[in-house]
């Protein structure tokens, strides 16, 4: 009799342990179902943004889906409700890229988007071997510079070269060659003095549009930046213009000989004196012009989603208070069209970026040192707040 019992007690242990386990194994089973619904519905909501991501590492992809802050939300797009959802995830409240806020239905351009209009563009321009070969981005000094400018150093470098190292970084990926300096009065462009300053300025439009005809082996394909000393103006009714691009033309123009408002309000013109030495605030202004600009030529359009390099800015200050680099829609255009290793290009960057700050130190660069060893700190351990 008591044989029996300890078999039928034996018996229950079992079927109640099983019991337990299969419960257990349920639920794990509903979790691991439920968890994986949700990362390819949130897998599925980007890709709107920034296209299939499915072939970069976990942590890669976490940096594109960040772009999911930006989608809508019951029907509406804001700051308000990406910090709702913050909130209600511990793990995501610090975030890599602000959203700008109310996303604007004109003037997106999302990853999909932009790309199909790269191969339209291809295919009408019959440049089907395009991807085949590296592009070269050509950096052409347009002088006459003054002295204390060609003969400025940062160590050994020059400051072209110190531009050049940061495209080379920027655009990972893609040949960036410095060209020997020409005087832009050898390209017979449209001109003006300006009626107030009297300073000599060149019309943008004209010298993007003979610029690379300027430019030894220039391949068909390639890129043309021009780096100017003379001031430029977009049109007559305007006064000044920091740079503007030409896709058509593949050629893109900056001035930093001097800053002022792009719209003229009738000051004197004392208030916008001319370069007379390089500190870092000027060097700032160098490379974020530089690498806007840069961007339009691979067909970016103004970035409407996050605070971010391709915002589009209405004054100097504007400009120069925008984030120095790409938010994850942006950066996966870039990506795309350099086939670069993102981490790689983010240690580039912040090894161009610390240098920089070491040696003239600007509270804007110390902040983009900061974001990059952040977003490392991300792509190598899923960590942001670590120190």
């Amino acid at each position: 009799m008591s044989s029996t019992y300890r078999i039928d007690q034996t018996i229950r242990s079992i079927v109640t342990c099983a019991t337990v386990l299969s419960v257990l194994l349920i639920i794990v089973y509903k979790f691991t179902m439920r968890w994986r619904r949700n990362r390819s519905s949130r897998t599925r909501r980007v890709r709107v943004l920034v296209g299939d991501i499915s072939r970069f590492d976990n942590q890669v992809k976490k940096l594109f889906l960040e772009c999911e802050a930006c989608l809508k939300v019951g029907g509406n797009t804001s700051k308000g409700n990406s910090s709702e959802l913050e909130e209600n995830d511990p793990i995501r409240r610090e975030r890599l890229f602000e959203v700008k806020g109310e996303i604007p239905f004109r003037g997106r351009q999302s990853f999909p988007q932009w790309k199909v209009v790269m191969e339209i563009d291809s295919l009408f321009s019959f440049n089907f071997f395009r991807k085949r070969r590296v592009r070269t981005l050509h950096i052409q000094p347009l002088g006459e510079y003054p002295n204390h400018i060609r003969d400025f150093r940062i160590g050994s470098k020059t400051l072209l070269q110190l531009i050049k190292e940061f495209a080379d970084a920027f655009f990972l990926g893609m040949n960036v060659e410095l060209e020997g300096e020409i005087n832009i009065d050898t390209l017979s462009c449209t001109s003006r003095y300006h009626r107030v300053t009297g300073q000599k300025q060149v019309l943008v439009t004209d010298l993007n549009a003979k610029l690379r005809n300027f430019v030894k082996k220039c391949a068909k394909d390639d890129l043309v930046v021009g780096f100017s000393w003379t001031d430029l103006y977009p049109s007559e009714e305007l006064n000044f213009v920091l740079g503007e691009a030409s896709y058509r033309h593949d050629t893109a123009v900056f001035s930093f000989g001097r800053y002022e408002p792009k719209n003229y309000h009738g000051n004197k013109g004392d208030d916008h004196p001319g370069i007379i030495d390089i500190d870092g605030e000027i060097l700032w202004r160098l490379v974020k012009v530089m690498s806007h600009e840069s961007c339009h030529l691979f067909g970016f359009a103004h970035c409407v989603y996050f605070d971010c390099a391709m915002n589009e800015s209405s004054a100097v200050e504007e400009a120069m208070s925008q984030p120095l680099f790409l938010c994850p829609v942006c950066l996966r255009k870039l990506q795309h069209a350099l086939h670069f290793d993102v981490r790689a290009r983010y240690q580039a960057l912040l090894d161009v970026c610390t240098f920089i700050q070491c040696h003239y130190p600007f509270h804007r660069m110390n902040s983009a040192v900061l974001w990059l060893q952040k977003c490392l700190r991300f792509l190598n351990s899923g960590e942001v707040n670590m120190v």
